[in-house]
């Protein structure tokens, strides 16, 4: 595995991942690989029809989607 160093990062970024560091309870050094991770992975967000098509599956399914919820989630990232 490699190794990076980083340099001049800000305070408040530091308290930030120390924060998330402890909830998660990880490390300071598993909580940015981690982040780096989701910031970098290649996912990417659905097209409005392969959105379409997902919403028409789970309705034949009988599951029930929120708007509010499906726009929140298409927000962060979550579909």
């Amino acid at each position: 595995m490699a190794t990076i160093t980083l340099k001049n990062v800000p305070e408040e970024l530091v308290l930030r991942l120390k924060k998330q560091a402890a909830e998660h309870r990880r490390s300071l050094n598993q909580e940015a690989i981690a982040q780096l991770l989701m910031t970098t992975s290649r996912a990417r967000p659905l097209t409005v029809e392969e959105l379409t098509a997902f919403l028409a599956e789970q309705e034949e399914e009988g599951i029930w989607i929120n708007p509010e919820d499906t726009r929140r989630f298409i927000t962060e990232g979550r579909l």
